[in-house]
Order: C-alpha cells, then structure tokens, then sequence
C-alpha cells in the first residue's frame, strides 16, 4: 500500500473508456506521492493543481456522529476552486489507473487483452500516458502489468 496521487483527465480517453473519463485515477508512478491532484489537460500537458483552502467557521463546523465524536476532529478546513497550477514538463511514460466495483459496469473492450481485468466483481483499468518534452503524444490501455496492449494510435 502506501501513498498516491490522483490523475485526473481531460485529455480524451481511447474510445471505449468514455464511461470513466470523469473518475478521479490513481499513479504511484510520480516522484514521493503525497495525495496531489494531477490534470491531464485537454491540450495534453501534466500540471499539479495546488488548491486554496479556507477556515471553517466554528459555527458552521458539523462534530462527527457518535461513535466518532470525540474520537476524530471536526472538519475545520475546505477546499475551494481557487489553485495554482504547474507545469510539470514531462518527459516519461506514466500508469495510471482506476477500480470500480459492482454490476452492470459496461466492459471497454472485447476480449482479454483490454486493459480491463475483473476479478471479484472489482473491475480495474490501467493505462500509460506517454510524455515527451512535455506534450502528451498518447493514452493507450495496459495490462495490469503495465504493458502496453496492441493498440492503434490515433493519426497525428
């Protein structure tokens, strides 16, 4: 286990995944992972968004319903929509992914070799996005090792 940071994607996804293109993915691919939140943006760069966060009024502070109360602390902090953001001129190939469980989920693609793995009504997706100096150049799907799956790369 350990710490992660979120992959979020703007950035349109392979045909196929449209269904999760708004979840919030999970890498520990970049360096010392510590919760931050990453865009894939819709012109293709990776940037880390730092957001603003506010004090909560007491007054506006909600206790923990028992059995938590007393044991875990209020919320005294929010985030708000303002942030900072970073370029992060990547030059790499980075895995990211995302797990869904329950019925009904809509499999992306046919076959095994789909960059969907379902064990226990848990149903995984990985994929690489590949950077280089910079500029995102492609997402494709992966196994859950993190091998590239034969897959068609759209035209340039």
């Amino acid at each position: 286990m350990g710490l992660f940071d979120y992959i979020r994607v703007e950035y349109p996804l392979p045909e196929g995944y449209e269904h999760i293109q708004d979840v919030a993915f999970q890498t520990k691919d970049l360096d010392d992972p510590y919760m931050a939140e990453y865009w894939i943006t819709a012109s293709g760069l990776l940037v880390r968004r730092d957001y603003v966060y506010e004090d909560i009024p007491e007054q506006e502070q909600v206790p923990y319903p028992p059995p938590f109360d007393g044991i875990l602390f209020r919320q005294t902090t929010r985030r708000t929509d303002v942030y900072t953001e970073e370029d992060m001129q990547a030059h790499r190939d980075l895995l990211f992914y995302h797990c869904e469980r329950g019925p009904g989920r809509v499999e992306a693609a046919p076959g095994k070799d789909s960059g969907v793995t379902t064990v226990n009504d848990w149903t995984m997706y990985e994929f690489i996005a590949r950077f280089t100096h910079g500029m995102l150049e492609y997402i494709v799907p992966c196994d859950t090792k993190g091998k590239t799956i034969r897959y068609e790369l759209p035209p340039k």
